[in-house]
């Protein structure tokens, strides 16, 4: 499919959120060439919508700007054009840019970072060793 592949274009119902593609190679060993283009920006438009699991690929090479995230465990791949998602692979050659994409548009990150707490605990241990170190001082001196 994808060495015959030119073009993604899709037609995807309003209210769509997510989106799962288990692809499963018929030749485990031979290099997945993807070098489809993503239609009407839908590379950026879908990138934090779909996943590609790869459940067999071994290696996938990407010529083109690909939508979405890939899972390729057991894949050795390459890249020369940018990935609109996140990678998770064997081993990356990079030739390009991946943008990891927000998971909602709505999605904001928090304002405000507690404290952890065991900070606290250990600037106590901290002052604590100052201490005996300073009285140690005091006392060969």
């Amino acid at each position: 499919f994808f060495s015959n592949a030119l073009a993604f274009e899709f037609n995807v119902a309003s209210g769509t959120q997510d989106i799962l593609f288990n692809v499963i190679n018929s030749d485990a060993n031979s290099t997945l060439n993807i070098h489809a283009d993503f239609l009407d920006s839908a590379a950026l438009i879908w990138g934090s919508k779909m996943l590609w699991n790869f459940e067999n690929a071994t290696s996938i090479a990407l010529s083109r700007q690909f939508g979405g995230s890939l899972l390729a465990l057991n894949a050795d791949t390459a890249t020369t054009a940018n990935i609109e998602g996140t990678l998770v692979a064997k081993s990356l050659v990079q030739g390009s840019e991946i943008h990891s994409q927000p998971l909602d548009p709505a999605f904001t990150a928090p304002t405000a970072v507690p404290l952890p707490a065991a900070a606290p605990l250990f600037l106590t241990a901290l002052a604590g060793f100052g201490a005996i170190t300073r009285r140690n001082r005091k006392t060969i001196a």
